[in-house]
């Protein structure tokens, strides 16, 4: 299922079992089933570059603060 306003780029396979949400931007191929939504409001074409280059490590950060704050706690009981 594909709702109203979705970009699809050409060439790229959709698996079946796909539900792409509304104001979604399809960039490349899906191959697992499930749903994929993306969309936001509207931003400066250079914000929006600078801001989806930081959305895409964003896991990876979220992983490092807890590293961090582990350590943190930890030093913090050894004093």
């Amino acid at each position: 299922m594909i709702a109203g306003a979705t970009g699809i780029g050409g060439h790229l396979e959709i698996t079946d079992n796909v539900t792409i949400t509304g104001m979604t931007m399809v960039t490349k191929s899906i191959t697992k089933p499930g749903i994929y939504s993306s969309g936001t409001g509207m931003f400066h074409n250079k914000e929006w570059k600078r801001l989806v280059a930081r959305l895409r490590h964003l896991g990876e950060l979220a992983l490092k603060v807890k590293i961090l704050e582990t350590q943190a706690k930890s030093e913090a009981l050894d004093e």
